[in-house]
């Protein structure tokens, strides 16, 4: 207890002393405090934040002394009128004798002291960014979101290495991920703070999603936190507590049960919900605990989390996915006539409102030009949509072939959904039928009867390509 302090303990006990015999020889209205106790407990994963929370039988408020000597003048005492009252000591081991009074109207204050052993861990630092390499930093797949690592002024004045993210407001659920070559584990300790810096003074939603959880059980998903930033400018604290009523389970298992498990995975969106451009810096992820390490399933070096062909060796510049070169020559020019085109250069083609819609599948779409004609390349290919217009569906009952030419080196199927979004579930809603037997290595024209499907052909909003995985190569979609 500091000199200060105690002085003012000493002028308090006199008034005290004072305003009792006043009370008990003028009047008989004094009341008596009984039953003062208090419960302590840790507040972080740190053991340094302690919370005090006190209760007794005619106490109104309380002062909670957590005596610090390292606290400057009162800064360690915390009135409250009940609710628990938290304080943070030092990074550092030490044992503190903690007091409380309790208060009334009319009644001589009474204390009680405990002593506290803080023991004291330090957090286990997640992402500094000084080693970019080990975290494995991903950007947004849709481009909304970049992340880069510069020197700057961190938010302890010194220059270190950050993390500086630039969002395009491309979306509502623009994110960067970091992918350490070992496991988040969140089940024993669950807090994670991240130091973050903005320079609008806005409050913003901050969410932390944790993916990839390591054991695969159906009831175990990926988990997320929101916070809110401060509406200040410059570097703040932001606290995720994942053992809080606060966690869900992410969209869409929002109204689950949350499981905690390791994850491989963490990514942090700004503004979560609402597009959002600017730039932004993070710095010092700490908490939690480090799992097992990330496995590399096929060997070649890039850890599961961030490896898109887990069971098929690959350089890490190409994902970890084997490198599929591109045919030399283009697809033939298709010579049908009166057509509905969704993609080819010898057609005029109908609008299409979304190539590769966020449906959960893993494929990636990229449009390439093989000799001036525009291709259609998917990779990691197990499922995709083509969407042209909900509100304006496309009449093909009129056709009579559904044409795609394709080339892939390595898939084993490949098949074509036509889908009737305005009809009710049913046998006219959709149909899915085959290419036939796959040949690999050269392009192939196929024509499938629209009459081998069920689906009310009379609007067509949705075509679904469905594949074994690999590299396809895709041109000259249309009706005829």
């Amino acid at each position: 207890m500091n000199l200060l302090k105690k002085g003012m303990y000493i002028l308090l006990g006199l008034s005290l002393t004072i305003a009792c015999k006043s009370d008990d020889e003028g009047n008989g209205d004094s009341t008596t405090i009984t039953n003062l106790d208090f419960v302590i407990t840790e507040e972080n994963d740190n053991g340094n934040s302690v919370g005090v929370t006190p209760s007794s039988t005619g106490g109104t408020s309380y002062s909670i002394d957590f005596n610090d000597p390292n606290a400057t003048g009162n800064e360690d005492v915390i009135a409250s009128s009940g609710p628990k009252a938290t304080y943070t000591y030092a990074e550092e081991s030490g044992t503190y004798e903690i007091t409380v009074t309790a208060s009334a109207a009319n009644a001589a204050d009474v204390s009680k002291t405990k002593s506290h052993t803080v023991q004291f861990e330090a957090a286990t630092v997640l992402a500094d960014f000084e080693d970019a390499a080990s975290l494995n930093l991903r950007d947004d797949a849709g481009g909304g979101a970049v992340i880069t690592v510069e020197s700057q002024t961190g938010m302890d004045g010194s220059a270190s290495n950050v993390g500086v993210a630039v969002y395009n407001g491309a979306g509502n659920w623009d994110a960067f991920s970091i992918n350490p070559t070992d496991y988040i584990d969140v089940r024993t300790k669950g807090i994670i703070t991240v130091e973050y810096y903005q320079s609008e003074g806005l409050a913003r939603d901050i969410l932390l999603k944790l993916e990839n959880p390591k054991t695969e059980q159906d009831d175990i998903f990926a988990i997320e936190v929101l916070t809110t930033s401060t509406a200040d400018t410059g570097w703040q604290t932001l606290t995720f507590d994942f053992h809080s009523n606060n966690v869900t389970g992410s969209h869409p298992n929002q109204a689950l049960d949350v499981i905690l498990d390791q994850y491989a995975t963490m990514a942090l969106f700004v503004d979560f919900g609402t597009p959002v451009a600017g730039t932004y810096w993070f710095d010092n992820i700490e908490g939690a605990e480090w799992g097992i390490a990330v496995p590399d399933s096929d060997q070649d070096g890039v850890i599961d989390s961030i490896d898109k062909c887990k069971d098929e060796a690959g350089p890490a510049e190409n994902d970890g996915c084997p490198i599929v070169a591109t045919p030399t020559t283009p697809a033939p020019t298709p010579t049908d006539t009166n057509t509905i085109s969704i993609f080819s250069d010898a057609y005029t083609n109908i609008a299409v409102s979304e190539w590769n819609p966020g449906w959960g599948q893993t494929t990636t779409l990229t449009e390439i030009s093989i000799s001036g004609n525009a291709t259609l390349e998917y990779g990691l290919f197990n499922y995709t949509g083509i969407v042209t217009n909900y509100d304006n569906p496309t009449d093909v009952s009129g056709k009579t072939y559904v044409h795609i030419d394709y080339h892939t080196p390595n898939a084993s199927s490949l098949s074509i959904k036509l889908v009737n979004t305005a009809e009710p579930d049913g046998a006219t809603k959709e149909d899915i039928e085959s290419v036939g037997t796959i040949v690999t290595g050269s392009w192939q024209s196929v024509d499938i009867p629209l009459a081998d499907y069920t689906t009310n052909l009379s609007g067509v909003t949705q075509i679904v390509l469905e594949s074994s995985g690999g590299t396809v190569f895709i041109d000259n979609i249309y009706f005829h």
